[in-house]
């Protein structure tokens, strides 16, 4: 089975490693649960749960700004 591999490594809610079974999208990007109860929750109530979203919005932050470092190293384009 070819799972895409999600941004996250803990569930925002247990703490807990992310389970293969409880992946699903937000934003474009694949986000993890614990548990299938918990990502059948977020799928249903995603604007309900500020605390899960605040979580991922904050690892998508983190992804850009790698990128955008990555850019800059690449082409240098701090002029230095």
């Amino acid at each position: 089975m070819n799972v895409e591999k999600p941004i996250n490594r803990y569930c925002p809610r247990s703490g807990k490693g992310v389970a293969e079974d409880s992946l699903t999208s937000y934003r474009g990007f694949i986000v993890g649960f614990c548990n299938t109860h918990c990502r059948d929750d977020f799928q249903a109530n995603v604007t309900r749960r500020p605390n899960d979203t605040i979580y991922f919005d904050a690892i998508i932050k983190e992804l850009e700004l790698e990128t955008i470092a990555q850019t800059s190293e690449k082409y240098d384009i701090t002029g230095s």
